[in-house]
Formats: structure tokens, C-alpha cells, sequence
């Protein structure tokens, strides 16, 4: 009599539920009005400037006299910006788990751009003097503490906190085989989605596997009347 076996199999695989991160509206930047470093941008090109920003890097900080820093690690990306009178709105989307744990205490911060333009032409505005520029363009964002002395615009804020998505697919794909001298048939393939929190990934790839073993001990006791052992004495 040959004996069979039943292999339970179980691959575990991750995938993004959604895309993760916080996402918030905010007002990046202003148009006709001197920005704190004495920059202006005109209302003719809002429209450019704002596809400008889509898609573009989002970084943290600046020094003490209000330069965006360079040599940090990115921490998001602007997912959409648009022009709403004399604003430049959009929404941006930060991954950076410290700066999301500042968000979910109520945290707002404040944004810059950076970009390049064609050229400046320098103008008067009561005691002081404004660089407007043409043919502007934005290059990246940067988000800065709430601090309204080092923004581009003391308006370029954080207006709202849309969401927040910490979460993974998980997927288990279970194959259920029964085999014998002759080979292999698969019995059953099970496919199981669930979604949890990233922290908990660790946990549940050990339970997963933990059960997939426990099931396959199981099924093969169940099978040990039908089998031939060999043994030495």
C-alpha cells in the first residue's frame, strides 16, 4: 500500500493597500505680494506655477536665514496644486513617519518653494525693493516649522489634514496538496486578503506561518493510519 501525504503550503505576500502617508491641503504660495525674502510672483503665471509643482520633491527645514535645506531627506511629494485667486493651493503628501506623528498631535506647519526664473526685474514697494520674477517655475517644496518669519508667505500653511493611511494589504496564499510515489495533485488553492496597520506586520507573518505549519503537522497526523513507516531498531 503506498501512503500519501497532505503539504500545506502558505506564501505571505505585502502590498499597499492605498498609498500610504498623510495627505493635507495647504496654501503653498501667494502671488502679487513680496514673499519674507522680497520675492514676487506674478498672478499671470499662477497657473503654470502651480502644474509646475506637481509631482515635485517635498523636503524639511531651513537655516537661519530662512534657506531651504538641501542635503535632507525627502519627505514627500505634492500630489496636486492649482491656482485659487491670488494663491497657489494643493495638496501635499508626507511619508515621513516623525513628521506624521507631529500631525496626528495637531501639528500644522508652513510651506516654501523653491524654483529658477527666466529673469527679475526689480521694482518698488514702498521703502523697499521687490524682485519680480518672469517665467518662473517651482522646482520643490519645502515644509517648515510653524514659524511665520521663516516662511515664503506667512499664509503658506497647512489648512487641513485630510487623511491618514498607515495601512498594508496582506495577502495569504494558502495550497493545499496531496502527494504520493506517483507525484502531486493540488487539492485546494485559498487566497485570504486582510488589512492592518504596518506595525503589526511582524506579528501576523509569524502567526501565519506558525499556523500553516501547525495545519500541515495536522493534516499529515490525520493521513498516519494510511501511511508506511519505516523504522530501525
Amino acid at each position: 500500500m503506498h501512503g500519501s501525504f497532505f503539504f500545506v503550503t502558505s506564501e505571505i505576500e505585502f502590498q499597499e493597500a492605498t498609498e500610504k502617508g498623510a495627505r493635507v491641503l495647504a496654501t503653498f504660495m501667494e502671488l502679487d505680494r513680496p514673499s519674507q525674502n522680497d520675492r514676487m510672483y506674478r498672478f499671470e503665471e499662477g497657473e503654470a506655477l502651480a502644474k509646475s509643482l506637481i509631482g515635485k520633491d517635498i523636503k524639511f527645514g531651513a537655516n537661519w536665514l530662512g534657506k531651504h535645506l538641501k542635503k535632507v531627506p525627502i519627505i514627500g511629494i505634492v500630489e496636486s496644486a492649482w491656482q485659487e485667486a491670488k494663491k497657489i493651493k494643493g495638496i501635499a503628501r508626507i511619508w515621513d513617519q516623525g513628521i506624521i506623528e507631529t500631525l496626528k498631535s495637531g501639528t500644522k506647519y508652513l510651506f516654501s518653494v523653491g524654483g529658477v526664473a527666466e529673469f527679475g526685474k526689480w521694482i518698488k514697494d514702498g521703502v523697499k525693493y521687490i524682485l519680480k520674477l518672469f517665467n518662473a517655475k517651482c522646482t520643490h517644496l519645502q515644509m517648515l516649522p510653524n514659524d511665520p518669519e521663516g516662511a515664503g508667505f506667512p499664509s503658506a500653511k497647512m489648512e487641513k489634514l485630510i487623511e491618514i493611511n498607515e495601512s498594508v494589504m496582506y495577502i495569504e496564499d494558502i495550497t493545499i496538496q496531496e502527494c504520493d510515489a506517483f507525484g502531486c495533485k493540488v487539492l485546494a488553492q485559498i487566497k485570504k486578503d486582510y488589512e492592518f496597520e504596518e506595525t503589526k506586520k511582524k506579528i501576523i507573518m509569524e502567526k501565519a506561518i506558525n499556523t500553516a505549519i501547525a495545519e500541515d503537522i495536522a493534516a499529515i497526523i490525520r493521513r498516519i493510519p494510511d501511511l508506511v513507516v519505516e523504522t530501525e531498531n
